[in-house]
């Protein structure tokens, strides 16, 4: 019945959201920590949430995928990445859940961008 209420011509995400709920489900960031420098647009129940319905896990410790949002510091970024982490946006978060695929990695001119 979910299928006729889906925006998947605008989302192509939400099929494979909808069909990875269950336990044993390929999710977005299976068991990868994602963290969050700065001050996020979206309250962070909801984006723990997102991370959570994701299969990944919100952390403030190295990080493998680091949200830098407005107001981020470099001394608050050092101090959440590991060796691997990735510097990504708000924009490539919610674009990488819409399309539920990891998109490529933005640059550091739009990570410094997000940060102002």
């Amino acid at each position: 019945p979910f299928e006729e209420y889906e925006a998947s011509d605008i989302y192509p995400g939400t099929k494979l959201a909808r069909e990875s709920r269950g336990s044993k489900a390929k999710g977005l960031f299976n068991g990868q920590k994602v963290g969050i420098a700065g001050t996020p647009r979206m309250p962070m129940y909801e984006i723990s949430s997102l991370v959570e319905s994701c299969k990944g896990t919100l952390s403030h410790y190295r990080c493998d995928f680091l949200i830098v949002a407005r107001n981020a510091s470099w001394s608050e970024m050092d101090e959440m990445e590991s060796k691997k982490c990735s510097r990504v946006t708000e924009k490539w978060f919610f674009d990488s859940i819409a399309h539920w695929k990891q998109q490529p990695i933005p640059p550091n001119s739009e990570i410094v961008k997000a940060m102002g």
